[in-house]
């Protein structure tokens, strides 16, 4: 068997059967076997040649180096037996490629004979020995190769052994690259479930789908439909304009100890009065509804301190009417108790804002006390500081 030589250029694989044929034939040898179906077999060792070993060669010699080789019992051949120092009687020939010619054992027709070693024994045929010098060369590559391949065995098992070591390493990097995916993945689906209970407690419906959110989620489990880019704008009372028809009144306080200055427009308790402002709108304002929140305070009284505060608007774009109808108003009943302390109220509901809103449009809100409102009760001026508008944005900024 003719062995290549191996580098560290070859895969491991190669470096595998290599080391594998390698094994089979040290195996061999320490078996007491040489296994070789053709060329030419060479026995250097006088004790080689015992009782015990068998030889079986085709097409091709069998050599002595010289050293006695006394006894090669059962030897089978079809070829030549080379070397005068081979002694013994009991060599068995088996030839089929050549005949018996004039008493010298030419090989030839199937023979099976014993002879003594002293016989002369020849072969006539040159191509039988050119085709033996042929099999003797590739015999001596092949035990070139092994001697090299044998040389090596060790730095191959090195270098083998090496690779399984990276093998390994290799798959524990996997393994904990694959245990930190699986912890993330039942991070996120944590995350998912506390996702998914933030919007049950909001809506009522448990979300099984692939959550979409267009601006910020709150973490606390909020109102996102409510809350999401939502904006304010602060409109103080000393910005707006009272109505020339039962508009409201312009007030001042100054606080008795600390002196501070209170702007105020002043809604009557017996009629409905009305004071308005512009604001042109953000680029980012989403042109939807609006809410509002009053900031306000009422002098002293005795009892009864219920108001009631509305607004409503109107979106004007460039060459639009200014004589514009308002849109539906919406209201808002707050408490109040102590006089000249600041009160807020709750927000209104969604205001629907007439027209046909379009960007960086110049709104107008109309605000009113409903002075006439069952659930108004408040005996005295309310006193208002300013109102709140909270909108939604379509865009982070206005750029």
């Amino acid at each position: 068997m003719a062995l290549s030589n191996v580098t560290v250029d070859n895969t491991f694989l190669e470096w595998m059967i290599k080391t594998n044929q390698l094994i089979i034939i040290s195996n061999d040898l320490s078996g007491g076997f040489l296994r070789k179906t053709d060329g030419t077999i060479q026995i250097d060792n006088p004790s080689f040649a015992n009782s015990n070993v068998s030889l079986n060669v085709a097409n091709g010699y069998i050599k002595g180096n010289g050293a006695g080789l006394t006894y090669l019992p059962n030897t089978s051949i079809n070829g030549v037996i080379e070397n005068d120092q081979i002694q013994n009687s009991t060599i068995t020939i088996v030839s089929n490629i050549h005949g018996f010619t004039n008493g010298i054992i030419a090989l030839g027709n199937t023979v099976t004979m014993n002879i003594n070693v002293s016989t002369s024994l020849s072969d006539t045929s040159t191509t039988n020995v050119a085709a033996a010098e042929v099999a003797n060369t590739i015999h001596q590559t092949s035990r070139a190769a092994f001697d090299a391949a044998n040389t090596n065995y060790g730095v191959a098992f090195d270098k083998a052994n090496a690779a399984n070591v990276l093998a390994c390493t290799a798959f524990d990097r996997a393994n904990t690259a694959n245990l930190t995916a699986n912890n993330a993945n039942i991070t996120a689906v944590g995350a998912f479930a506390k996702a998914n209970a933030a919007l049950a407690n909001t809506t009522g419906t448990v979300f099984n789908g692939a959550l979409t959110v267009t601006g910020i989620l709150a973490a606390n489990g909020s109102n996102v439909a409510a809350d999401v880019s939502t904006q304010t704008v602060w409109i103080p009372a000393y910005a707006m304009i009272p109505r020339s028809t039962n508009g409201a009144a312009i007030g001042s306080i100054e606080a008795t100890t600390n002196k501070v200055m209170i702007r105020t427009l002043d809604f009557d308790a017996a009629t409905a009065e009305y004071a308005q402002a512009y604001i042109r709108m953000p680029k980012g304002w989403d042109r939807g509804t609006v809410r509002c929140s009053f900031a306000w305070n009422h002098p002293t009284t005795a009892t009864n301190f219920g108001i009631v505060w509305g607004a409503q608007g109107v979106a004007l774009g460039d060459t639009d009417a200014m004589d514009a109808a308002f849109g539906t108003a919406q209201e808002v009943t707050d408490t109040g108790a102590t006089a000249n302390a600041l009160y807020t109220s709750a927000n209104t509901a969604a205001i629907t804002i007439a027209g046909t809103p379009a960007a960086e449009d110049m709104v107008v809100f109309q605000f009113y006390r409903n002075a006439s409102s069952g659930s108004d009760t408040l005996a005295v001026d309310g006193r208002l500081s300013g109102v709140t508008i909270y909108y939604n944005t379509s865009t982070l900024n206005d750029s």
